[in-house]
């Protein structure tokens, strides 16, 4: 693929968008809401509007610096640009949210969770994602608001233990996910004490974790009886344990891209 297109869709978060909206699709068939056009738009422009927020925010930062130097220059070199992306992200949902009045609840919680999430208002001024193993929970969570809790709310359907046992597994996955992320972002993450699970049991014991939870996504799923889920898992549990940090640009299209491959494996299992 062209470098300048494959950074295009990596740097702003283009895949990761795709990917949300692969989870919220996924969502939706496990549970049965239908395809609302407006909530999957929704969930782009969101992921869309905090990722891109997040690169402008964190392109100077020195663990940034270090963790994806490359990319890091390439935010810098087209801020413009991304404010602008982050502006059309911010007018769209708005515009969205209009028409899907009742998803704001787990948007609203999401968005307080979100800026908290890098505020440093705990002693010693620090963040709550410097707090020992919290940010694979934490992004978790927010991530299973939005292509979960999202698609719900816009359906107004209540969280029954079908909701619940399909949250379950897509947190699982997605935690699996940002713990081979953190390995990734290993050195960094030490030197502005962000202790991410590979901070604190290093690379061997954070790639483990991410195999439990791609584990635990799959008995979750077996409790719903979605073999596209289970497949999922074993995606998942397969890049995690395949995952090393020389080779990091091999896997982020897997990575990044987990929702899609998520929705597909889906719909090419029923």
């Amino acid at each position: 693929m062209n470098a300048t297109l494959r950074r295009w869709l990596l740097y702003p978060s283009i895949v990761m968008a795709g990917s949300a909206v692969g989870w919220s699709l996924t969502s939706a068939r496990l549970l049965g809401l239908g395809y609302d056009v407006h909530v999957h738009a929704l969930v782009f422009a969101l992921a869309l509007l905090f990722y891109n927020r997040d690169r402008l925010a964190d392109s100077s930062e020195p663990d940034d610096q270090l963790n994806m130097a490359e990319r890091a220059q390439w935010v810098v070199a087209h801020r413009r640009a991304l404010r602008l992306l982050v502006g059309a992200a911010a007018a769209a949902s708005a515009l969205l949210l209009a028409q899907r009045p009742a998803a704001l609840a787990p948007i609203l919680a999401g968005l307080g969770f979100a800026l908290a999430y890098s505020a440093r208002r705990l002693p010693g001024g620090r963040a709550p994602k410097q707090l020992p193993g919290l940010k694979t929970p934490y992004v978790a969570a927010l991530w299973t608001l939005l292509i979960v809790g999202v698609p719900l709310a816009g359906a107004g359907r209540p969280w029954d233990r079908q909701a619940l046992l399909g949250a379950s597994a897509i947190f699982a996955l997605v935690a699996a996910q940002v713990t081979v992320n953190d390995i990734r972002d290993l050195e960094g993450d030490r030197l502005v004490g962000t202790r991410t699970l590979a901070v604190l049991w290093g690379e061997r014991g954070a790639r483990l974790a991410a195999i439990l939870c791609a584990l635990l996504a799959a008995a979750a799923a077996l409790a719903l009886r979605s073999r596209g889920l289970v497949l999922a898992a074993a995606y998942t549990t397969a890049y995690a344990a395949a995952y090393r940090r020389p080779a990091d640009s091999a896997f982020r299209w897997l990575i990044e891209g987990a929702g899609i491959a998520t929705w597909l494996t889906a719909v090419a299992a029923t």
